[in-house]
């Protein structure tokens, strides 16, 4: 056994892919709880080789199972890619056959009450924190200016005169 918990003959392969990824900066817990989703397929099934029937025999048998979201198929894609890098010419890497579709999303518009109730109890923050202050100020700095939480956050300091009350264009 090792860290992760993984038990079938991948179980190696699995944790030094894990590292790698670890290694650049991708910590996902998702990734590894589907790798040992993976794992505890191949340790059932007595699956010993990475080949096509292992891995779309258990992609089949998560589809079964799995909601909307199916981005966990790049994990599995991603380890076939790994493996052929690190010399198992073999590995079977999960078909783009497999993608999983694009599912459009239609987020929740507030309505105008809703947008003053927001505002209203952010302006009204009762927090333990020291950075109350902030957040006050930046949900009056989104509300007072029409701002989304990405502009708001992408603004910089050097973009706003303060003495005039205006956004400075052109400047990056």
């Amino acid at each position: 056994m090792n860290a992760h918990g993984f038990t079938s003959v991948f179980a190696t392969d699995l944790t030094a892919y894990l590292a790698f990824k670890e290694s650049m900066g991708f910590y996902g817990v998702s990734r590894i709880w589907y790798l040992k989703q993976f794992d505890a397929y191949c340790t059932r099934h007595d699956l010993r080789v990475f080949d096509r029937d292992t891995v779309e025999g258990w992609v089949t048998a998560q589809l079964a199972r799995s909601g909307r979201y199916r981005s966990w198929m790049s994990y599995i894609r991603d380890v076939g890619r790994w493996l052929q890098t690190q010399g198992h010419t073999s590995a079977y890497v999960l078909s783009d056959q497999w993608k999983a579709p694009f599912i459009r999303v239609t987020p929740y518009l507030l309505n105008r009450d809703e947008i003053e109730r927001f505002f209203t109890a952010a302006a009204q923050l009762d927090a333990q924190s020291p950075w109350r202050w902030q957040a006050i100020a930046f949900f009056t700095l989104m509300h007072s200016c029409g701002l989304r939480t990405g502009e708001a956050r992408a603004l910089l300091a050097a973009q706003v005169d303060l003495d005039d009350g205006c956004y400075v264009a052109g400047h990056r």
